[in-house]
């Protein structure tokens, strides 16, 4: 639903930071047509070996993936848009993370990013947490739980 939000414009040159497995990154490359780029950076070499392939199969010679950390990347002032869905909120220094996607701006650029928003921004989120609620006791201070992204049911103790 953001895509037709975004002000991608044919031509555009365009940074897709925490690209994953690359989704995001096709669509804006399909946006911003064979006379704009785009380049998707990630830090995992698994997910970018499906990028890749799912470019090539699209077609689309004006993409290319990095596998790189978007917090330390030597990057040029050279996009017209730096974008990211998701991808910021892994960084393990978020505010190092995003000075350096500012960086990679140039003068005007436009940064978006999609993050996740908090339950009382989504109230269908808390539809079932208020059910479950009414039968079962609250969660205790230091209980494992899980949070929002793909590593939420990870147990750090294993």
């Amino acid at each position: 639903m953001v895509f037709p939000a975004l002000t991608l414009r044919s031509g555009d040159h365009v940074l897709d930071a925490g690209c994953g497995w690359g989704e995001t990154a096709i669509e804006i490359a399909q946006r911003v047509g064979t006379s704009g780029s785009v380049v998707g950076i990630d830090c995992c070499g698994a997910f970018l070996d499906t990028a890749r392939a799912d470019a090539r199969a699209a077609g689309l010679a004006n993409l290319t993936f990095v596998e790189a950390d978007v917090q330390t990347y030597a990057f040029e002032p050279v996009y017209d848009f730096c974008f990211s869905r998701f991808g910021t909120q892994f960084f393990e220094n978020p505010v190092a993370g995003l000075r350096n996607m500012r960086s990679a701006l140039r003068p005007g650029g436009t940064m978006t990013m999609i993050v996740w928003r908090g339950r009382a921004d989504n109230p269908w989120l808390t539809l079932s947490k208020d059910v479950v609620l009414r039968y079962l006791p609250p969660v205790k201070e230091h209980a494992a739980t899980c949070g929002p992204g793909p590593f939420s049911m990870a147990d750090t103790r294993s």
